[in-house]
């Protein structure tokens, strides 16, 4: 039930922000009949995004020894990993480099929402390092 509510809190909060964005590109930019940046493209990714961030999340909480270290590492390379198909599209399509930014923006919006949300709602601790008492040269 608790991954429940955080995917739902994250991503309306994570739809809102990138309604705003999408919005403010649109305004400000000649993305006008940019597909990506159209609300009935970006809005399932977002809730896409979400969803498998929570799963991902709830995965390494469940399995992992060490879940805050791995989510530390994790979390960075995913949203790097995200870029690639915006970077692709750059080549793709001839749009300029600012929608593609725009995509990348609402990627970290996406992340830096759900990451604390994630936090608070399903949180991770490590193990603690279980260490062996040494004996000392000379002691009995």
């Amino acid at each position: 039930m608790e991954i429940v509510a955080a995917v739902g809190i994250a991503a309306v909060a994570a739809v809102v922000v990138n309604l705003g964005i999408g919005s403010l590109a649109r305004q400000i930019t000649s993305v006008g009949d940019f597909g990506p940046l159209n609300p009935a493209a970006f809005l399932p990714l977002t809730l896409l995004g979400v969803v498998a961030g929570a799963a991902g999340w709830a995965a390494v909480r469940r399995n992992a020894k060490r879940p805050a270290s791995l989510l530390r590492r994790l979390v960075p390379s995913v949203v790097l990993a995200s870029f690639v198909p915006d970077i692709a599209l750059y080549f793709v399509a001839s749009v300029g480099v600012t929608p593609i930014l725009v995509l990348m923006v609402m990627h970290l919006a996406v992340a830096v929402i759900s990451v604390p949300v994630f936090s608070l709602v399903l949180p991770v601790v490590d193990e603690a390092a279980t260490v062996e008492p040494v004996a000392l040269a000379g002691s009995r």
